[in-house]
Order: C-alpha cells, then structure tokens, then sequence
C-alpha cells in the first residue's frame, strides 16, 4: 500500500498539477514547515510500520493499550522494517566536550534522545480514534466540532490586554518556540506541496485533514489547507502509533540560529568570529536556493532567506493549532487537567465557569458535544491566568515541566556540572551576567542607548526604569576562557616525523630482545632469586599495553628534542625554551596519528590502545553509586580517572 501511494497515486497528482498555488496563505504556510530532505526519506519506513500496525490492529482487534504498549514490543527483526530502519539503535557513546550538531550523544546512555529528525516526547499517550493514527474524535463517536468554528466562537480577536509585558516577551517566545521545535507537513512528490482545498476525491492525498467550517452548508465554499505532519519512526522501526517528526534538536543549543545538521551549518556560517553569512551589502540572510518552489524568484518583492522559518499569509493560526492537536492525537483538555493534579475537579460544562473567563464557558458549552471533547488548546488559552501571570494553571503546568526538562535533560545546560563540558565558577559567574538588556545594548548600535533592565516588562520609573547602555548592565569578562597560547606551534609533520622514527627504533629494540631471548643470553634461570622476585613483579596485560605504547612516546619525545637542536645548532635552545617546548609537547594528542595516519602495523605486543577498557565505562559517572569500583574509576566524578589503577603516580616534584 505505502509503494503505491508514492508510486502512483502521488505521481498521478503531481501530473494532474494539483498542488499549491504559490504565494496563497496555504503555500507560505507549507514552505513555513517546509520538510527537509532528510525527514521526507525516513517518512517512508514510517508509513510502513504505521500501515502494518493499522492492518494488525483492525485484524486482531487490538484495543488502544495493546496498541501502546504491546505492538512496539514485537521482534521485527527479518522484516523490512528491521533491513531498511534509518533510525537504529544505538549503543551507549563517549561524551564529548562539544554538542553535535545534531544533538547525538547528548544523552550518553540513549544518543538520539532529542536529535534532530526524531518523534517528539509525549507527556501522555496519543489520543487517536483507531488507536493508531485517524485524528481524535468526539467521545460520542461523532466528529469534533470543525477547528474553525471553534476559533471564531472562542478565539475571536478580543482585546487582553497584559499592560504589564512588552512586545519582547512575544519575540523571545517565538525564538525559544523555533530552537526546539520544527514540525514538517506531509510531502507529496519530489517535495511538492500537497493541495487539500477543491480536490476531486480521486486525487485527494492520503495526508490531507483540511479545515472546514461546520456553520458553511457547502463544506467547500470554507476551506483552510491543512495537510498532516510527517511522520517518524521509532528507534528500531518497531511498530506502534503514528508519531510527529521534530526537525531540530529539542535542546536549547541556538539550533535557529545555526540549523540543526553540518549541511546546514556550512551554508550558514562565515567560519570567521562566529559570524553568519550575509548578502553583499546587507545583514540580511543568504538567498536559499535549495527548494525553488518556496521562492518567486522572478518577483522582487518577495524574497527567500536561509533561516529556520519563513513566515506569511493570512490564516487563521488559533484553528490552524487546534487542527494539529488532533493530527498530533493530543489528549483532550480534561486528561491534562488530571496529570497536573489541578483542582477543581471539572465534570460539566457549569463547572467551567470557576476556571475560565467571563462567558467563555458558556460558547464552549454550545460548540462541543461533551465536556470531555474540549481541545487542550483552547481549554487551556480560555483559563483565567494566574496571578502575576500570562497563562492559566492548566499551560502554566506543562510549560513548567517543559522547561525543567530543557535544563535537567540536557547534558550540555550550562549549569549542569558534567565533565568533560562543566564551566568553572568564574565561567559560570560570567556567563551569569548576560542579559537580553546586554545582547541589545551591544548589537543595537546606535539605534539603542536607553533601555530597561527587564526588556520584556514595562518601564517603571522604581523597579525597571531606563538606563544608558554603558551602564545598565556590566559586559561579561571572557579573559575567564583565556588558556595560556604555546610558545611554540608544533607542525603536525614534525610529530609525524618523530613518531615514524620512534617507531623504527622501537622495532629495532623489540628484535634485538626476540634474539637475546631465543639464544638465551643474559636470561635469568627460573629458580634464580631473579626469577623469583620477578614473579612479584610481573607486569599485567593491560600494563605491558601502556607500556608498550609509552616507549613508543618517549623514544618519539627525546627524537623530537634531538631534531630541535640539530635544526637550531647556531642557537641553541634556553632552559626555559627547552621546559616550554616538553609542556607543548605533552598537550599533542597523538592517539589518531597512531591509528589513521600513521597506518603502520605494530608487533603484537607493542599493540594496543591507549585508552583501557574500563574507561571505555560510559560517561558521566553514576554519582549515586553506594560502591566503589573495582579499579577506583569515577571516585572522582570531574576527573574520573584520578586514582584508580593502571595509571601514573602523581608527582609532588617535577621530574
């Protein structure tokens, strides 16, 4: 079924030119959640397990908990689905100091928890009406009330007014919004956008859930394009119900400012001071030439910019949200109303009135059929706001897990103590002190120099009054990130060219004991008071490894001192030059010279990494571990391996 939709029946609406006219509201909508590349060819394995999920659901008669939980148990290895999964799952990872572009790893023991192009989290199950993928339905069975007449009744344009907040709020909101969350529309053929509106039913997609009004007797007289949005596999393409794909990292990493894949980021980026590309003469973003059906390029007045979105149109966003609700299958407003525990407890529609506005209770009543069917949406937004407040208890609620997840799940939070990316308290006091007052004040050139010490809230000649830039907030100090710059800069291929010779010495040395040994010269006999006192020193495996690999360093170490010299015969090296060159040189990671460049094959017992196995353990440390370890890895959680065996003594004295 899923090779004959995009086989045929998206070929036959390409061909018949049923897709969006380009400049309507519909078209600038869907090039606003414009589906990459990437998120378009993983869609495919979805629809295959959403499809066969569907087909054992409506055959065995599964009901929505054997949906949930049972399906995405089922061993799938063997199928297709196991053969062609894009997203598999992975084993625990290293930590890095540095985010991934695409936030893997940032969760050492799940590494695509939160990346880019993976299913959003669910606080609740999905809510579909087949348990699998339809859109939720009224639970009398009937169909909800249109989205639209939803918006008209309830979400009219009534003025509420917050005097108290400024338009920044709104501004930083949206940029917070797109950092973490990027839902894409359903992609007809080679990337068209997909037309909902007018459609004889022959050629209408499988994805399209357009908005129509229920007031309008003819249904196609009102119509909003609305085409569902992708769908993603789980991790191993197990099956279960359909889930939405997020097309940016969930972290708050400025995912919109610099994109969320190494591709993106190469078109964005100057390379230079952290800076973003520009057009020649403009600080505007460069052109994006990679979809050219999202931009009239021969009309001058519109133009397409490289950024997370692009925005126009004039739709109805209140009826366009509560369409993707129920795409989505979020749960009614009453369920969250459980999970955040709020009281009181709502079971009529009379009981609305102690928690909403004045009259809003009462056009909810006349729109939906039972109290159950409210969307979250607008049971949420009709809330009267809590003091001080924006929003109700209900949005107040699960903003505030939101962001308490935002912080604790991600590793990299700059507040996070974890090695190996935790700041030092000089950093961390540093850093507290940008404000959104300082990012404007430094990037607002002339055209700021008063401002408030709160942007997002009114000027108040008491608590927030204006004040010149220079002194509204004090500039953050980044000799804090200073690192004493090397004397010297070592070439990599000196060090190649060390190694190279250590490495020949090294073979040398190694034949020379092979030959000593097997003519037995100068070997102790194995009752000798030699032998014997060997035995209590013999090294272990793992030793005779670091051992290995360190006279290996060392023989490359003294070479490296011994060609500075003879390149420097007419002057020869201070004391001071020699003690800066060796702290340079014991900085130079080598490890990739030895197992990329270098390519030369070791004898086997010269073999071996430098890295042991336990500290392949994952990272970070369990710090709620009642034990030690074996090998006293991760007694100290910053510098894990302080202590533990199988490494160096630390000196009181320089050697």
């Amino acid at each position: 079924m899923v090779e004959r939709r995009l086989g045929l029946l998206e070929q036959s609406i390409y061909a018949n030119g049923i897709v969006l006219d380009p400049g309507s509201p519909s078209w600038f909508a869907a090039a606003s959640a414009k589906t990459k590349v990437v998120a378009k060819n993983i869609s495919k394995m979805a629809l295959v397990a959403e499809e066969a999920t569907r087909l054992l659901t409506n055959q065995y008669k599964f009901n929505k908990d054997q949906v949930l939980h049972a399906l995405p148990t089922v061993d799938v290895r063997g199928t297709v689905l196991e053969r062609d999964c894009p997203l598999t799952v992975d084993f625990p990872c290293r930590p890095k100091k540095y985010r991934a572009y695409s936030g893997y790893c940032n969760n050492v023991q799940n590494p695509r928890w939160g990346n880019a192009n993976t299913a959003y989290v669910r606080y609740l199950s999905p809510d579909y009406s087949n348990s699998v993928n339809s859109p939720r339905q009224s639970i009398t069975g009937g169909h909800l009330p249109g989205a639209h007449h939803v918006s008209s009744a309830v979400h009219s344009d009534s003025e509420r007014p917050h005097p108290h907040l400024t338009v920044f709020l709104a501004i930083f909101a949206e940029f917070v919004f797109h950092d973490i969350f990027h839902t894409s529309q359903s992609a007809g053929y080679r990337g068209h956008r997909i037309r909902c509106c007018g459609v004889p039913k022959n050629f209408l997609h499988p994805e399209c859930y357009p908005i129509v009004d229920d007031n309008v007797t003819n249904k196609q007289s009102f119509c909003v394009n609305y085409v569902r949005s992708s769908n993603v596999p789980r991790a191993g393409c197990t099956l279960g119900p359909r889930e939405q794909i997020n097309q940016v990292t969930s972290f708050l990493d400025g995912s919109a400012i610099y994109g969320s894949s190494e591709e993106e980021v190469k078109r964005l980026r100057t390379y230079k001071h952290g800076l973003l590309k520009t057009q020649e003469g403009l600080e505007l973003l460069p052109p994006d030439t990679s979809n050219p059906h999202d931009c009239r390029e021969s009309d001058s007045r519109h133009k397409c910019f490289l950024a997370d979105r692009k925005e126009g149109g004039d739709m109805d966003l209140a009826a366009w949200i509560i369409q993707q609700g129920r795409d989505h299958g979020i749960p009614s407003y009453l369920e969250w109303r459980k999970v955040c525990r709020l009281n009181p407890t709502i079971h009529n529609f009379t009981q609305l009135r102690q928690i909403m506005r004045n009259g809003v209770a009462e056009k909810i009543a006349s729109i939906y059929k039972d109290i159950r069917d409210i969307d979250l949406f607008t049971g949420g937004l009709s809330e009267k706001p809590l003091v001080g407040g924006v929003v109700g208890p209900t949005f107040a609620c699960i903003l505030s897990r939101q962001f308490q997840h935002l912080k604790k799940g991600d590793r990299f939070w700059y507040e996070n103590d974890v090695p190996p990316n935790a700041f030092s308290k000089d950093q961390l006091q540093e850093i507290r002190k940008s404000s959104l007052t300082r990012i404007l004040c430094d990037n607002g050139g002339k055209l700021v120099r008063l401002l408030q010490p709160s942007p997002m809230l009114m000027p108040d000649e008491y608590l927030n009054a204006f004040q010149e830039c220079e002194k509204a907030t004090e500039p953050m100090d980044f000799s804090k990130w200073k690192t004493a710059s090397p004397v010297y800069e070592i070439p990599k291929e000196t060090i190649l060219t060390s190694l190279r010779e250590a490495m020949r010495q090294a073979r040398i040395r190694i034949a020379a004991e092979q030959e000593i040994f097997s003519n037995n010269i100068g070997v102790a006999h194995y009752r000798s008071a030699e032998a014997v006192h060997h035995v209590f020193l013999r090294p272990k495996r793992q030793a005779m490894l670091i051992a290995n690999k360190s006279l290996v360093l060392e023989l490359a170490s003294h070479q490296f001192m011994q060609d500075v010299q003879i390149k420097d015969h007419e002057k020869k090296p201070s004391d001071n030059d020699i003690s800066a060159m060796m702290i340079n040189l014991s900085t130079q990671d080598v490890e990739d010279y030895f197992q990329q460049e270098m390519k030369v094959t070791l004898p086997d017992h010269l073999e071996g990494k430098c890295r042991l196995e336990e500290e392949q353990s994952t990272l970070p440390c369990d710090h709620t571990t009642p034990f030690r370890s074996a090998s006293g890895w991760c007694n100290n959680i910053q510098n894990p391996h302080w202590g533990k065996s199988l490494v160096t003594f630390q000196r009181l004295l320089p050697p």
